[in-house]
């Protein structure tokens, strides 16, 4: 698992930050607990490159921030609406004339031009 995740803590901390913070939870931590967050601390602190990297992989997230506000916010989430299909499509007759253009006739307007009718 991600040490900021696990920690809760926010990746964008620098390493002095993460050491000052770990150093006071882990006075105030028993003896396994205290041992998993001095690995924790070296997991983030010995490589520059291995904080960065588990920084980028880490979900950002202010330290006041409730653990569980990911959840909560998902249970907000509106259920997704079915919506009707569309009817189908039909091509008629009426959809396959070409319509001779007139002289006033939009440029735009999808007609053959008067040029190709014989007269």
């Amino acid at each position: 698992m991600n040490p900021f995740d696990e920690l809760e803590l926010d990746p964008r901390l620098s390493p002095e930050e993460l050491t000052d913070v770990l150093r006071r939870r882990a006075e105030r931590a028993s003896g396994p607990r205290r041992a998993r967050i001095q690995e924790l601390w070296r997991q983030l602190t010995v490589r520059e490159s291995d904080r960065i990297r588990w920084a980028f992989l880490a979900h950002p997230r202010p330290a006041h921030a409730d653990p569980n506000s990911i959840e909560a916010l998902r249970d907000q989430i509106p259920p997704v609406i079915a919506r009707d299909e569309p009817p189908p499509l039909t091509a008629t007759l009426a959809d396959a004339i070409v319509f001779p253009a007139s002289p006033d006739a939009a440029p735009d307007a999808p007609f053959i031009p008067h040029s190709l009718y014989e007269e």
